[in-house]
């Protein structure tokens, strides 16, 4: 499998949307972190971390892989919080929405804890 790219929704406390792109690896190996960009589509070169701009709520991660898992690591710390591309993908109508509270000046990060596909 190529190279994908994830979209993450956030929307902040005063309701605004925003979105950050991610960039999955082909052979996407466990204990690296993905590619992110809040200005254009994430690349390999793209930094791998952001910083959320104003409190918020990640509401979305729609997966543009068909398998693996992310950790959410924030301010260089796990969370626990993990996110499974089987359960993502664009094409499940089944998608829970997240709610995922995030502050404001908290780096992001996702770690990969599943091998992404080749």
């Amino acid at each position: 499998m190529a190279a994908t790219v994830n979209s993450l929704m956030f929307r902040t406390v005063s309701g605004r949307p925003f979105s950050v792109s991610s960039y999955n690896a082909a052979n996407g190996a466990v204990g690296t972190y993905l590619p992110v960009d809040m200005n254009q589509v994430a690349v390999s070169t793209s930094p791998t971390n952001f910083i959320i701009p104003e409190r918020c709520y990640l509401v979305d991660y729609i997966a543009g892989a068909a398998t693996g898992t992310v950790e959410l690591i924030s301010n260089g710390k796990s969370t626990s919080i993990m996110i499974d591309y089987a359960t993502r993908g664009a094409t499940n109508s089944g998608r829970q929405p997240l709610n995922i509270p995030l502050e404001v000046g908290t780096q992001v990060m996702f770690k990969v804890i599943g091998v992404l596909p080749a």
